[in-house]
């Protein structure tokens, strides 16, 4: 049997365009009082808005055991604690959300199936930009201050969007939620291509670069 030219083409998009509907992003596909519990779960914890990051503790350099003194090798009792061998550096690990991103702000409003209690105000168009940075052991609230002069969002050439203002949570377990909250007077828009996020807290520094083609909601840039 022969198959003329033209049904193998229309056959073709027939393929194309089902591949392109399956590969669509489930916030694109439907609205999100349809979302599963597992699909509000994943836009909370491993979507283009949320990052998990391992950032690295600087440690001050410490004087050797032996005090730079007694050359001998021997009466040691071996190399105890690793001395001489390379110990790699602490790290944290922390979760950085665009918080005031609409599918971020639309789980967060879920409960099971119906909106929460007040879930509907976060709902409401955001006067700013919302990032919270969570796992921030407590031994660094006393540091948090500094923030305020070290937390950025870069954009290429463009000046820097400086901190409005900040706030500290804390959970249960201890661990504290940094709110860093930005002015959308300069907007970012889709041709700046990418943000990145830059905070400092004493020693630890923070940064991380959001795409921005990846954080579109039908075509249109969510943050």
């Amino acid at each position: 049997m022969r198959v003329s030219t033209a049904a193998l083409a229309v056959a073709s998009f027939v393929v194309a365009s089902a591949g392109l509907v399956g590969a669509s992003n489930f916030w694109d596909a439907k609205p999100y009082t349809e979302w599963s519990p597992k699909e509000m779960e994943t836009i909370l914890t491993d979507s283009p808005w949320v990052r998990k990051l391992s950032v690295v503790v600087q440690s001050p350099p410490r004087a050797t055991d032996d005090g730079g003194g007694g050359g001998g090798g021997r009466g040691g009792g071996g190399d105890v604690g690793g001395r001489g061998f390379p110990v790699p550096a602490p790290q944290l690990k922390l979760t950085l959300t665009w918080r005031s991103a609409l599918p971020v702000r639309e789980a967060l409003s879920r409960s099971g199936d119906t909106v929460a209690p007040g879930g509907q105000s976060m709902l409401d168009p955001p006067q700013h930009y919302l990032l919270t940075l969570s796992g921030v052991p407590a031994r660094y609230q006393r540091l948090v201050p500094s923030a305020a002069t070290t937390s950025f969002l870069k954009r290429g050439t463009k000046p820097p969007i400086a901190l409005l203002q900040g706030g500290i949570q804390q959970d249960s377990g201890g661990l504290l939620t940094l709110v860093f909250a930005f002015p959308r007077t300069d907007p970012i828009v889709l041709d700046d291509k990418e943000v990145e996020f830059v905070t400092a807290i004493g020693t630890l520094e923070i940064k991380h670069k959001f795409k921005l083609r990846d954080l579109l909601v039908n075509g249109e840039l969510e943050l």
